[in-house]
């Protein structure tokens, strides 16, 4: 019995070995496509150019510019239907717009009731 247990363990490291040296291959990759979790250069830097719009954005409505703001998020939105690599963050972008829609709207609704 003492055999098979042995054996069973011997089978059992040669296998997790195995697994674990094929895990290391594809973390290993050094191609100038790949940077990390198989997302491509081309994909980091359209996200980093769709942030950046975003960030205008963010900071135009938090300064009480909502026409601006809708203006980066619209710019945003064509950026996200232009590009096929962003399609994953339409819903993120259209989330943004309709807040700078809600926030304009609401905004010139009370300076128009104030003028009553």
């Amino acid at each position: 019995m003492p055999y098979v247990s042995t054996h069973f363990l011997a089978v059992l490291l040669v296998f997790s070995f195995q697994s674990t040296t094929q895990g290391d291959k594809a973390v290993q990759r050094k191609d100038s496509v790949t940077v990390s979790a198989g997302i491509s250069k081309e994909q980091l830097a359209l996200e980093d150019r769709l942030n950046g719009i975003i960030l205008q954005g963010d900071q135009s409505l938090r300064s009480g510019n909502a026409a601006n703001a809708i203006t980066q998020y619209e710019s945003a939105l064509a950026l996200v239907n232009k590009e096929q690599l962003l399609a994953e963050q339409k819903n993120h972008v259209l989330e943004k717009l309709a807040n700078g829609y809600m926030k304009f709207y609401v905004v010139r609704h009370i300076r128009s009731l104030m003028w009553w």
